[in-house]
């Protein structure tokens, strides 16, 4: 579930995601039942914020489904690339 933002101020840092209460709401939205709700994806989804940085530049953060916020993620990479194709990034 990729969701671009504006600015840099809107791409929340790996450790902002590990803190108690941003955890808690993520985890519950990217984990499949029982760490997480399921909700709205039964298997859990990765979740990605994304910004144009500059031209040909995007940066990103991962909060990957069973893993909490990564630095790594493939499948990630490739959604991000996808959505920032599409809005013609």
């Amino acid at each position: 579930c990729v969701t671009l933002v504006t600015g840099a101020d809107a791409l929340p840092s790996n450790a902002q995601m590990r803190e108690p209460e941003l955890s808690g709401g993520l985890t519950r939205i990217a984990y499949a039942t029982p760490t997480g709700a399921g909700q709205p994806c039964a298997a859990g989804v990765n979740l990605q914020w994304a910004m144009l940085e500059s031209e040909g530049r995007i940066v990103a953060r991962v909060f990957e489904r069973g893993e909490g916020p990564t630095a790594s993620s493939g499948t990630s990479a490739s959604a991000v690339a996808c959505a920032a194709w599409r809005v013609g990034w």
